[in-house]
């Protein structure tokens, strides 16, 4: 999961690059043929993380809702006994949980990267059409790529904060009861 966002995130910084090349273009017919190369681009790469969350937003669901739970049981076994089996999966299982919301994170960033690479650029020396066309990809880079976990929304950082909250909660419990 996080190769393939990783990979998802260097094609987002590529698609910038991309576009401060197309605008560093003098001729305006290559500028302009240059821009449109980087537009489609673009829409490739946001479909791709379409397919992505197509493709995993089933697993990441049930791994987001089971997650609290079982960090919460696993958290209350280590402060009671502290076995090396829990603990071992305790460590475990929060390591991948952040290196998944890690990945939804850069994915989110990265996708809003290619709009603020867009305000840089000299898009005043360019001819007016061109500008109007630019607009039009600020403001679909304005909307995030997201990884998604079904109806939970979207894996960000937040999303393990959320996590570790409902897992305290689970062991909070859990002690209450036992």
């Amino acid at each position: 999961m996080m190769e393939t966002l990783e990979h998802l995130v260097l094609r987002f910084e590529h698609v910038g690059d991309t576009f401060v090349e197309a605008f560093s273009e003098s001729n305006k017919t290559i500028r302009r043929q240059k821009f449109f190369n980087a537009v489609r681009y673009h829409q490739a790469v946001i479909g791709m993380g379409t397919l992505l969350n197509e493709c995993f937003s089933p697993c990441m669901m049930v791994h987001i809702s089971l997650t609290g739970p079982f960090l919460g049981v696993c958290g209350y076994t280590f402060l009671t006994r502290i076995p090396l089996d829990s603990s071992a999966l305790l460590v475990g299982w929060i390591v991948s949980t952040y290196i998944v919301c890690l990945g939804g994170q850069r994915l989110m960033e990265a996708s809003m990267s290619v709009g603020t690479i867009m305000e840089r650029i000299n898009w005043y020396d360019v001819e007016t059409n061109l500008q109007k066309d630019l607009i039009l990809v600020m403001s679909r880079s304005r909307k995030p790529m997201y990884l998604r976990a079904g109806p939970f929304g979207p894996i960000t950082y937040a999303t393990i904060v959320m996590i570790l909250k409902t897992s305290y909660s689970y062991v909070t419990l859990l002690k209450q009861t036992m």
